[in-house]
């Protein structure tokens, strides 16, 4: 073995305790690039993240930054082989080709054709250190190892083959041969990555408490339903435990491709990005605020203004970052972002996106105004959504929601979009939930209502099964989706206790049936027609004769068991089961899925007493003076006198109306217009900093990326603009300010020139 390449695995490897840290965060905003500092994407954040991978003179690129001000951290692909450095020699001078991920006919699994995915082999776990060791000798003060995953169709590789032996002590199996093997191959895919992570963690901060650094660790994943899209997994639920060994936050990866490609169906339908984008983003972000509400643990929520296919027009940019913007507002505890990965296809020329690079100024402006209101948010109370009414409701997901796609008889993400699109759609607020903090009562307590199936996903330990009975039998009410499918025979604990499926483990753990009862799985034969809804022939359902239940559709097929009900409601302590023995992908499949969906978390909801819950068709989330809002299928109005975020100049708007399928971005100024004693800065992108008012003056400080001006609203409350300077740091005059007064509103725009050094803005009043 080389000797640099043994030292640096030793190294890696060696585990030592890690005690909480106390230390303050770097920061509530960052961006990531890969180019050395340049005042054009020198945007107002609290960090920078440079992403170089493999590159040994990363800490050239870092220290531009560092000197230009910003605390510098170093991000690089955890899960694939950039510039082929490793796969190729270039690392430790000898190729590993037989360590990448192979798929079933035999090619390498490679992102866009540039850089393979790779087995987490002790030979890429030290490359991984590395990459560590490098950022933290550069004075990297967070290290973030980016897309940790695996393809769960890609367990075919030489070197995954003989991890398979070592660890199963068995002989390798194709996982196309059956649900085991393939359920056996994608688990071991997730343990391969979670263990190097962990590794990566402990080795960070081994390195920084050797050189006497305080160094994070952030962990950057993409969300679990793009993963599951995408026939790809990572222990993501499972990470929050290894909060208590060092990792300090995780970056919610969520931007404008996953969110595209990541839709399936609903109500019969396909999903598309004009109709649904809202839906799924609004998913995906939720998956990452219940990921570490309460918990902890900060999350960075990303959002891009762009994204990795240049096709698009600047205007549909546009358009789908407000609906990311908004979504990612709707969960008021939230407070950490990551404002944009690569400004440089935005503010930088030569980029292939759209029409070309440097995007519209107006475009520019306007994100200078949406990173200063994510500034604004990350400071404001905390708080809780508004559920106008209706059950707090949660959909259950677990890391194992990818382990079937693909598989013989594998499973579909549409077990999870044909219930929550639909509610989302009428202005429901379901969330995604990680099954993986099922054992936090407090943050299970916080729902009244979880929706549930183990079509797509299995549990990975019985105690998620206790700990979701404890939280029934003390007043939850549990809707079950499904029942029947070939990954409940894999080999599991379920299978090894004599569950037919591990659901029935759930069952007696509530006590409302045990091994032995009546259950029937059938399939239907000819079309039935039920109440609303129609059941093709070949419909597989599946029923159980709970004792005491209340039926809502009986099972009237021949050879059916005494008392066996496809949809009934059981009492189990002080809470409720409702059981729906249809398939979940059914809800997606069919126009009806919508009606039944609401009905069923209705009865959940409201316990028979034939109640619907209130479809609200809007969105809002109030973060301190932002207000975040999106209508669905009507039109929607806000009483009051606002900022509008969402436009470049900034236009105080009266009760402004939110178009369907539309969203809105505010910052409420009555206060602000009326009066005497408030400011007069209504907002400024970027921010207005060390500010001060004073009897006929106006002055602050603002700073940005060069060439992008900064935009602000002032309020006159009847007085005139006398003057407005803006002053470079040295005190000298800087030309080019746009001013233009409104006397509707009563306030004046200025359009300033900006830059990362600052400048200082004055203006005199006459009053």
């Amino acid at each position: 073995m080389n000797p640099l390449r043994l030292a640096l695995l030793l190294v890696c490897v060696a585990l030592s305790a890690q005690a909480e840290k106390s230390a303050p965060p770097i920061g509530k905003t960052f961006f990531q690039t890969n180019v050395p500092f340049d005042a054009r994407i020198a945007l107002d954040v609290d960090f920078v993240v440079v992403h170089r991978h493999g590159d040994p003179t990363v800490g050239e690129a870092m220290r531009t930054w560092t000197e230009a001000g910003y605390p510098t951290g170093r991000m690089f692909f955890i899960g694939s082989d950039a510039d082929r450095l490793y796969t190729t020699g270039k690392f430790d001078g000898r190729e590993h080709p037989d360590e990448t991920e192979v798929d079933r006919d035999g090619k390498v699994v490679e992102c866009a054709g540039v850089r393979p995915y790779m087995i987490p082999t002790e030979g890429w776990k030290a490359f991984v250190c590395e990459q560590i060791r490098q950022g933290i000798e550069a004075g990297a003060v967070t290290i973030l190892p980016e897309e940790p995953l695996a393809h769960v169709f890609a367990g075919y590789g030489e070197a995954f083959k003989r991890i398979w032996q070592t660890r199963y002590g068995t002989p390798w199996e194709p996982p196309h041969s059956s649900p085991d093997n393939y359920f056996k191959s994608s688990k071991l895919l997730s343990d391969l990555y979670f263990e190097l992570v962990r590794d990566s963690i402990a080795h960070t901060h081994k390195l920084a408490a050797d050189k006497g650094a305080d160094v994070e660790f952030l962990l950057p994943i993409h969300p679990l339903l793009s993963h599951a899209a995408g026939r790809m997994t990572y222990a993501s639920g499972g990470s929050v435990a290894l909060k208590s060994e060092g990792l300090d936050a995780f970056v919610g990866q969520v931007w404008t491709g996953p969110i595209a490609w990541g839709m399936s169906s609903a109500e019969g339908k396909r999903m598309d990005r004009s109709a649904d984008f809202f839906e799924n983003a609004y998913l995906m972000y939720s998956y990452f605020a219940h990921l570490v509400k309460d918990a902890g643990i900060p999350c960075y929520l990303l959002a891009d203004p762009v994204e990795d296919d240049p096709q698009y027009t600047w205007e549909e940019y546009r358009l789908w970052y407000n609906q990311c913007l908004v979504a990612l507002l709707q969960f008021p505890w939230m407070k950490h972002f990551e404002v944009m990965p690569w400004p440089d296809r935005v503010f930088l020329p030569g980029y292939h996106m759209a029409s070309g690079t440097p995007g519209p100024e107006e475009y520019r402006r306007a994100l200078m105004i949406a990173f200063a209101a994510l500034s604004e948010v990350a400071d404001s109370p905390s708080a809780e959504i508004d559920v106008a009414g209706n059950p707090r409701v949660g959909f259950l997901v677990a890391d194992t929601l990818s382990w079937q796609r693909g598989g013989p008889e594998g499973s579909r993400i549409e077990s999870v979009h044909g219930f929550t699109v639909p509610l989302l759609r009428r202005g429901i607020p379901i969330q995604l939930v990680p099954l993986e903090r099922h054992a936090d009562r407090a943050f299970l307590n916080s729902f009244d209502t979880l929706v549930l199936t183990y079509d797509p996903q299995k549990p990975l330990d019985p105690s998620m099964n206790l700990s979701l009975a404890d939280w029934v039998r003390r007043g939850g009410r549990l809707i079950f989706l499904g029942g029947g499918d070939a990954y409940n025979a894999v080999e599991a604990w379920w299978t090894q206790e004599g569950y037919a499926a591990p659901q029935e483990h759930l069952w007696e753990a509530l006590g409302v049936w045990k091994r032995g009862d009546p259950k029937l799985e059938f399939g239907v034969n000819g079309s039935q027609p039920i109440e609303g809804f129609s059941l093709e022939e070949g419909t597989r359902l599946t029923g159980y004769a709970f004792p005491g239940a209340s039926p809502f559709y009986r099972a009237l097929l021949s050879g059916g068991g005494s008392g066996v009900e496809f949809i009934s409601r059981v009492r189990a302590g002080e809470g409720t089961l409702l059981f729906c023995g249809l398939p979940s992908a059914w809800f997606a499949d069919h126009s009806e899925g919508a009606d039944l969906a609401l009905r069923l978390l209705g009865e959940a909801a409201f316990l028979g007493m034939n109640k619907p819950v209130t479809e609200t068709d809007f969105f809002l989330a109030r973060r301190g003076q932002i207000l975040a809002a999106r209508s669905c299928a009507r039109p929607h109005r806000l009483e009051g006198t606002f900022v509008d975020l969402l436009n470049p100049d900034l236009p105080v708007v009266r009760d402004p109306e939110i178009p369907p399928k539309t969203v809105g971005l505010f910052r409420e100024v009555t206060e602000h217009l009326t009066k005497p004693d408030a400011g007069r800065v209504l907002f400024s992108g970027p921010r207005a900093r060390d500010l001060v008012e004073e009897k006929g003056v106006t002055r602050f400080a603002t700073r940005g990326p060069e060439g992008t001006p900064a935009t602000l609203r002032l309020a006159r409350r009847g007085a005139k603009v006398k003057d407005a300077r803006v002053l470079s740091p040295s005190g000298a005059p800087i030309e080019g300010v746009v001013r233009q007064e409104d006397s509707a509103s009563d306030t004046v725009l200025l359009v300033v020139p900006a830059g990362p050094a600052g400048v200082k803005v004055e203006i005199d009043w006459e009053e």
